[in-house]
């Protein structure tokens, strides 16, 4: 199990660096740290909020860990996932990780989400991959359509599947194919501006296609784990959105200036007892340094 977060003491920091000074003759050797505003300067042990850490492969997380999300929509992600059978999309209009980035969370091998375990999967689709249709009815005049035709469905002649598929679009007037869902075979023959005559009304068929923009998704199965199996535990808690900005400095710098962050006291509060946050495509480690009581 990989240590716990430490939280360093200011006057703590001080001192050992003080007689780190003292054993070396010297001042001693700065650390370059960045802000979370993206500038740079030197953590001279000055006991401001820091937060130190690197990524690291999500295999190398330790059976039995604490993860936090970094962004608000991956937690959204998480409980859409606990409670939909089947994939949810990581919506940020076509955004994200990038076309070669696992979306992190599918890469552990198995997660906890309030006291519940799921296996988890994460794929890709470009855009254009998933569509989305739209069927709608539009009454007309019986003369304002072709009595018969290729482009003119009766009723009576459609098979039982193409019935059951007319009667879902005459009962709303609408019906909606989502990008992850496969169109029924019985809505094959209802092609736009073709006709859809019953024994009372004549309808014109419209179509809408929408092509999906390139996302990430990710779905949990519940699973029951071996004793010998990775399982992290995913907090249930909500991050601000000002956050992302200091993970995603801390990526590329390896340590941040915490101490103008709006809400610094709450991201303290927030990383309490965790080991790592993920972003959407990277694990990080934390460790947050200089907080006192």
């Amino acid at each position: 199990m990989a240590s716990r977060r430490r939280f360093v003491r200011a006057a703590g920091a001080a001192a050992v660096a003080a007689l780190a000074g003292c054993a070396s003759g010297s001042g001693g050797d700065a650390t370059d740290t960045t802000h979370s505003d993206g500038s740079s300067g030197d953590d001279t042990g000055d006991g401001g909020l820091r937060l130190a850490g690197e990524a690291i492969v999500p295999a190398d997380v330790p059976d039995g860990a604490t993860v936090a999300v970094s962004e608000p929509d991956l937690h959204q992600l998480v409980v859409d996932a606990t409670q939909t059978d089947g994939r949810v999309d990581l919506d940020r209009g076509g955004s994200g990780p990038g076309r070669n980035a696992t979306l992190a969370l599918g890469a552990f091998e198995y997660v906890a989400f309030e006291d519940e375990t799921y296996a988890p999967s994460a794929s890709f689709a470009e855009f254009a991959a998933e569509t989305a249709y739209r069927y709608e009815l539009v009454s007309v005049d019986d003369a304002d359509a072709p009595e018969r035709g290729d482009d003119v469905l009766r009723y009576p002649d459609l098979s039982e599947g193409e019935q059951a598929f007319a009667d879902q679009l005459l009962a709303s007037g609408t019906h909606t194919v989502g990008p992850h869902e496969q169109r029924p075979p019985g809505a094959e023959p209802f092609q736009s501006q073709s006709y859809l005559r019953t024994d009372d009304a004549t309808y014109r068929i419209r179509v809408s296609v929408g092509d999906h923009a390139a996302h990430h998704m990710l779905s949990l199965d519940p699973a029951d784990p071996g004793n010998d199996a990775q399982v992290v535990t995913v907090t249930d808690r909500v991050p601000e959105p000002a956050w992302s900005g200091v993970f995603a400095a801390l990526l590329g710098a390896g340590s941040v200036s915490i101490e103008d962050v709006a809400g610094a006291d709450a991201l303290v509060n927030y990383l309490d007892g965790v080991d790592y946050v993920t972003t959407a495509a990277d694990v990080l480690s934390v460790d947050v340094r200089g907080a006192s009581e």
